[in-house]
């Protein structure tokens, strides 16, 4: 299997943290951002190697475990968003066809402009539920397939 390197340049370890975090266990937004669009840019199977290099020598211990941490608590908010996408599909496909189902019972027993109204309603619901499916869940996947590949990071660590 071939490696995809990932290099991060830090002065000292607390560049890795969340600037709040006074227990440096969360990683810092923009780093994790960072590790996370280098890695969208390579193919799938090659295994992800971070080289941390540092002007100061860093605790390899607690950086592993607090990475292995931040790799949970993103699959666990990638859970979360799954979750939601799917009441968010389901909720707008049954309101599509309850608008679609009224829009059939009044366009037989009344004209103008209401009828209409539900139709475009419900259309635009069901369309919404279906864009969810073709284009937010394949995302949601890609995602959760990336994480999966980085949880197996390899750290190295180099002193500069």
């Amino acid at each position: 299997m071939s490696e995809y390197v990932i290099r991060l340049k830090i002065s000292e370890e607390k560049d890795l943290y969340h600037p709040l975090d006074a227990d440096w266990q969360l990683w810092n937004d923009d780093v994790v951002s960072y590790v996370m669009h280098k890695y969208s840019e390579k193919h799938f199977g090659e295994k992800p190697v971070l080289y941390i290099v540092s002007d100061q020598p860093v605790n390899d211990k607690r950086v592993r475990a607090s990475f292995q941490k931040q790799m949970t608590a993103e699959m666990e908010l990638l859970k979360k968003e799954k979750r939601m996408s799917n009441i968010k599909q389901l909720r707008l496909f049954l309101i599509g066809l309850v608008f679609i189902s009224l829009w059939l019972f009044l366009s037989a027993r009344m004209d103008g402009v209401w009828p209409e109204v539900l139709s475009i309603v419900g259309s635009f619901s069901v369309w919404e539920a279906a864009n969810i499916w073709i284009v937010g869940k394949p995302e949601l996947r890609m995602r959760k397939r990336r994480l999966q590949y980085l949880a197996e990071t390899e750290i190295v660590f180099e002193q500069a």
